[in-house]
């Protein structure tokens, strides 16, 4: 990866001496490979129980794994905790199911409840994340009030239907701005900027992909429907039919998953670098130069690897994915990163291990 300073959208950088740092992910397969399957063994054996240990074991990996200048993340959560909010969501779900099987007249109301709490949890489970998240002792925080999460989560979603969907780009957009500008490190607030028409481009273009992969579809099916129906008139074997429609599906198959694999790798490459390159903490920026061609491979190989494998691969390829973005992001200090910390060590003092107290449970969504 090239070390070459990058191109930051925005105003021209502080007078400061500014510090270039690529982000390094230094996780193993094997290593991962051994947790991974651990926690699944054991999630199996204690009917579930054991989830809660295994989610912190993974956080923890890919928290410490992922690096900068050298110093990883640290992820603080603890399984009690974990364990305790998703006891009180799998409760809540049998009370419900067994509320509305009993006296079908309350789901409504019930379901009505759920729906107005929905941007509450949304908060919580927002705030829980960042809060347990910390680099070199200085905690990640996130705050926001109801209201603006009901129109997030609830208000912009109830447009997709009467907007056939049109109004996806805008609803992320909004998403983005309203989880990156409600987040902060310490006392120092995140700053999105980027542009509504931005990421209206990018999921144009996707949807010029899907259509094209689409319309390929659709040929593919008419001919090899066309082949059959001549050897249907012929009155040749219907081994050969078999073997067209056999064809064809399989073809058709592929494609719908290389549909899929390139939509998804070319939104979140392209979100994935907008979102970076709009990102601000006080004065220091960021900047991240992912590749579609590249991300595209390394999903579609990924997806192959874990089939043929029967899921075995998975962990090759979480890690994989994981290394390729991380080297892709750079943090772009306006200041020695070992300065900003110690001022922001001084300026949190003694509120950030009392602040993440007070979320110290993660409610299940």
């Amino acid at each position: 990866m090239s070390n070459q300073q990058p191109q930051v959208n925005g105003t021209d950088l502080p007078s400061k001496s500014t510090a270039y740092y690529r982000v390094n992910f230094t996780g193993q397969a094997g290593e991962y490979f051994k947790i991974w399957i651990v926690n699944i063994a054991l999630s199996i054996v204690t009917l579930g129980i054991y989830s809660a240990w295994a989610k912190v074991r993974t956080q923890q990996y890919f928290h410490t794994n992922t690096l900068i200048n050298g110093t990883g993340f640290q992820y603080h959560g603890q399984p009690l905790n974990i364990l305790k909010g998703r006891i009180i969501a799998v409760v809540l779900f049998v009370l419900y199911s067994f509320a509305v099987n009993s006296v079908p007249i309350i789901a409504l109301p019930v379901m009505l409840i759920f729906v107005i709490a929905l941007p509450w949890i949304v908060i919580r489970a927002l705030a829980f994340n960042a809060r347990m998240t910390s680099f070199r002792g200085i905690r990640f925080n996130f705050e926001a009030s109801y209201g603006e999460a009901f129109q997030i989560v609830l208000l912009w979603p109830l447009l997709i239907i009467v907007t056939f969907g049109l109004i996806i780009p805008l609803i992320k957009h909004k998403y983005y701005e309203f989880v990156i500008n409600h987040s902060s490190m310490g006392t120092t607030s995140f700053r999105y900027n980027g542009k509504i028409s931005e990421m209206f481009i990018i999921y144009l273009i996707a949807m010029a992909i899907a259509a094209g992969i689409s319309t390929a579809m659709m040929i593919i099916g008419m001919v090899f429907a066309l082949f059959a129906g001549l050897a249907s008139a012929a009155d040749e074997s219907s081994a050969l039919m078999i073997w067209l429609a056999s064809s064809g599906a399989s073809i058709v198959i592929v494609l719908y998953l290389a549909l899929y694999l390139l939509m998804w790798a070319f939104i979140k490459t392209k979100t994935t670098n907008l979102i970076f390159n709009n990102l601000t903490l006080d004065e220091h920026r960021f900047y991240a130069d992912l590749n579609f061609s590249q991300m595209a491979i390394i999903q579609f190989t990924n997806t192959l690897a874990i089939i043929f494998s029967l899921g075995l691969a998975y962990p090759w390829a979480a890690i994989r994915m994981t290394r390729y973005q991380a080297c892709c992001i750079q943090v772009i200090v306006s200041d020695n990163l070992d300065n900003i910390i110690a001022g922001e060590i001084k300026k949190v003092g003694a509120l950030g291990d009392e602040a993440a107290g007070i979320f110290d449970v993660e409610l299940a969504i």
